[in-house]
């Protein structure tokens, strides 16, 4: 992925601790619905490029089922668009990016999150 047209980096925390009575949808970690939702933005191209590099070292593949979303990331274009979306379980196990439910082979990017984005 050509990271040149990234603006902003935001990621979302919803703490594992935090008990909700169903899954965590993406869009629910989105939109900040539960209280205690962490949002944290990065505008440094290193930080766009880390990001990316521990998403696809975590080897993703695709798979079925659903995915409680604790953590979740937007790259922003120039233009406010989102240009890829991606989302972990409080284990680094299952996710999903850009609308496609995956698994992780490693929790690499679950790593890099908790080491950014420490609370």
């Amino acid at each position: 992925m050509d990271l040149s047209g990234v603006k902003q980096l935001v990621v979302y925390h919803l703490d594992k601790s935090i008990s909700t009575p169903f899954a965590v949808l993406p869009e629910m970690l989105n939109s900040l619905e539960f209280e205690g939702t962490d949002r944290f933005e990065f505008s440094d191209s290193d930080d766009f490029k880390s990001a990316y590099e521990a998403l696809i070292s975590s080897t993703p593949i695709p798979t079925t089922g659903g995915i409680d979303a604790r953590w979740g990331i937007i790259l922003v274009g120039e233009n406010e668009e989102p240009l890829l979306s991606a989302y972990t379980d409080s284990f680094g196990v299952k996710g999903m990016i850009n609308g496609k439910l995956i698994s992780f082979k490693n929790p690499a990017f679950l790593r890099w999150l908790e080491r950014r984005c420490a609370t």
